[in-house]
């Protein structure tokens, strides 16, 4: 280039764009959009392999249920005749005091006995029998002790108009 001469070099606006391009893309511009939500299918399970009980334990299972049942026959059995003995019990209890129960009963009659009262008064408490009863006289006034007079003489008094007779 001459020595007098300026030259300014000038760029064309496509070297300028490639200039100043950076070289990654912004975050946001490099992935691409996923929605929010995604949609999951689900593969179909493969079907399941059908499973083997081995003969032993079947045979220990098959004889294992009727010696279960066995043993809940014998127990509810056992419960039944101890309830059954326990109920006697108390039946022969209940026999036993109906009898102490009467024999008390006749023991009270026997001691609220006007004759058993007055032997024990006059042996044990020294008490004698009184001689003369004397009875109290009690006089009521006349008023009071008045004889009843038949209802139809009074409906004919009141009715003649002798108020006086009503009142004697």
């Amino acid at each position: 280039m001459p020595s007098g001469i300026a030259v300014r070099e000038v760029d064309t606006p496509v070297e300028k764009d490639e200039r100043f391009r950076p070289e990654a893309a912004p975050g946001s511009e490099q992935v691409p959009y996923q929605p929010r939500f995604r949609v999951v299918t689900r593969k179909p399970l493969a079907p399941a392999a059908p499973v083997r009980v081995s003969p032993t334990h079947r045979a220990s299972f098959l004889a294992a249920f009727p010696a279960l049942c066995l043993l809940v026959y014998v127990l509810f059995w056992t419960l039944a005749i101890r309830g059954g003995y326990y109920r006697d019990q108390l039946q022969g209890r209940i026999g036993q005091l109906r009898v102490e129960q009467a024999e008390l009963q006749a023991e009270k009659l026997l001691l609220q006995s006007p004759g058993h009262i007055l032997e024990r008064a006059r042996n044990e408490l020294g008490m004698q029998a009184a001689l003369d009863t004397e009875y109290a006289r009690i006089s009521t006034p006349r008023t009071l002790a008045r004889e009843p007079q038949p209802a139809g003489s009074e409906v004919q008094q009141a009715m003649k108009g002798s108020a006086g007779n009503l009142t004697r």
